[in-house]
């Protein structure tokens, strides 16, 4: 199965007076400009996205529900405590492993979260350097869901170059 993994759109910083937490922090017009823009290029890539399911952090939310109307889909959006920052790895594996027969299946989330899962489906390691850009994607092929998963990087497209398609 392939999944697209999405990191959120830019957000207000934590210090700023609206943000009372780190969940109530929420995309910032650019950011909000930036990831329609990506979801529209992913969708002239011709991927296809079938669901989306979002840490519930209220910035990983928006950029879900953004993606989700570019796709037609908005009904389709769900939120997972399992992409929240600091869940262990094994909760989304969990989550996986339960709909491993679902395609098109897009994940928004936090930094490091998502790099480091990347690394250890596709590299069996927390130690590989990927560069998760706020409103970057990566694909990454699922192809064993045995312990421990196992997946190859297809491709990662920073947010500046989805945005220029």
């Amino acid at each position: 199965m392939e999944i697209f993994l999405i990191r959120h759109g830019i957000a207000i910083p934590g210090e700023a007076p609206e943000a009372i937490d780190d969940a109530s922090r929420h995309l910032t017009p650019e950011g909000i400009r930036k990831v329609r823009r990506g979801a529209k290029a992913l969708r002239r890539l011709k991927i296809i996205i079938n669901e989306v399911w979002s840490s519930p952090l209220l910035r990983a939310r928006q950029t879900a529900d953004l993606i989700a109307a570019e796709f037609g889909i908005a009904s389709r959006v769900r939120e997972v405590d399992a992409l929240r920052p600091g869940s262990p790895f094994s909760a989304l594996i969990d989550e996986l492993r339960a709909h491993a027969d679902s395609s098109g299946l897009a994940l928004v989330g936090h930094e490091p979260f998502l790099s480091e899962f990347t690394s250890i489906v596709t590299a069996g390691t927390r130690s590989m350097a990927i560069d998760f850009r706020k409103g970057g994607v990566a694909c990454i092929d699922i192809s064993d869901y045995a312990d421990p998963i196992r997946g190859r990087l297809c491709w990662l497209i920073p947010p500046r170059l989805l945005r220029r398609i």
